[in-house]
């Protein structure tokens, strides 16, 4: 699922970590084409007509569309839905003779509420982190970790983290798809972070078409991102990127729809500085969504690349990541595990426009 990210600043090389994800991303508020708002709506792939075909040749006729089924959201007033999530991010870089890596595991405890509904369907839902487990590791140092369910003060590195659980900054306004319709800050320091960041990661739900979606059908959404094009920290000079999302319904099987996603730049980059920095924006994935329930029960997603003289000449930087997140029937049971993910796994498809492979 797409939703918050934590960054901690023992990253030197930005692994990105996201909270409320997939997200991816996965999990994550989407904007329609080329202006950032939270009201992108998904579209259907169309097909394109055979070009062969001459005004005189009268085109043939369609079949019958396949049935399809309208895959929505059962939000529920006062419901609680809880997630657990496993992720793992690793980079290299290399640089005037001289190497760096940097490795992040991350297990995260988090739920959402149905504050309200509507007629239509639409709610208001509030997203809290309960837990976050998290080790990062630099070159082969000793690795620096945190529990935010131990007692005491966090490391100072994980202040920011800390600041976070439990702890609900915004309410999300969701149409019966999916689609985020409005962002309600609960205060105004959560309402700059908002217009600050990349909002597509204010949103952890999957934005299903308005129509019904047959097998085999797919549908896209895309999103902006800012990247640095001079690479400075303070005041840099940004660029407006495009990201697309595309899903494709491959199956259901006793209820439960078995969705792949892609997501990549729609553009290919020239500069390895922007590269590097879309690097974590080029991904594969699958999704099981209980159809019955409208609910997400499991997002997994990964990702890898490499970019050469992304921080200099001669310089080169590998990434790989990735993520599950499951839905938890039990989460009293989930809060008592302890962090185990499992290494990330290789990248789930061809390469991505502007990436090699790692």
């Amino acid at each position: 699922m797409i939703t918050y990210r934590l960054t901690s600043p023992l990253l030197s090389l930005a692994v990105a970590t996201s909270v409320f994800l997939g997200a991816v991303t996965i999990s994550s508020v989407h904007a329609a084409d080329d202006t950032v708002t939270s009201k992108a709506k998904p579209t259907k792939t169309e097909k394109v007509a055979d070009e062969s075909v001459s005004a005189e040749t009268p085109a043939p006729k369609a079949g019958p569309k396949p049935d399809g089924i309208l895959l929505r959201y059962h939000f529920k007033k006062g419901q609680y839905v809880h997630y657990e999530e496993d992720s793992r991010s690793e980079m290299k870089l290399m640089a005037r003779e001289q190497t760096q890596e940097t490795s992040e595991k991350r297990r995260t405890n988090k739920h959402f509420r149905v504050v309200s509904v509507d007629e239509d369907g639409s709610a208001v839902v509030e997203p809290i982190i309960d837990r976050v487990q998290m080790e990062v590791r630099n070159d082969n140092g000793r690795p620096v970790t945190y529990d935010s369910a131990n007692k005491g003060s966090a490391p100072k590195d994980f202040k920011k983290v800390e600041e976070t659980i439990g702890k609900p900054s915004l309410r999300i306004r969701y149409a019966a798809n999916g689609k985020v319709e409005q962002l309600l800050p609960l205060n105004a320091q959560s309402h700059e972070k908002i217009e600050a960041t990349e909002q597509e990661k204010q949103n952890f739900l999957i934005a299903f078409p308005e129509d019904a979606v047959a097998i085999g059908e797919a549908w896209t959404d895309n999103y902006m991102i800012d990247v640095s094009v001079d690479g400075k920290l303070r005041n840099p000079l940004k660029k407006r990127v495009k990201i697309r999302r595309t899903y494709t319904l491959k199956n259901i099987k006793d209820g439960i729809a078995s969705i792949g996603f892609r997501i990549f730049p729609l553009a290919v980059e020239r500069d390895p500085r922007i590269k590097g920095e879309l690097i974590h924006h080029s991904r594969f994935g699958s999704v099981q969504f209980d159809v019955k329930r409208g609910i997400i029960l499991e997002w997994q997603s990964s990702g890898s690349g490499q970019v050469f003289e992304a921080f200099g000449p001669s310089s080169m930087m590998k990434a790989l990541s990735s993520t599950t997140e499951r839905y938890v029937p039990s989460p009293s049971a989930a809060k008592r595990r302890t962090l185990a993910p499992k290494k990330p796994a290789g990248p789930a498809g061809p390469q991505l426009p502007g990436l090699s492979s790692l």
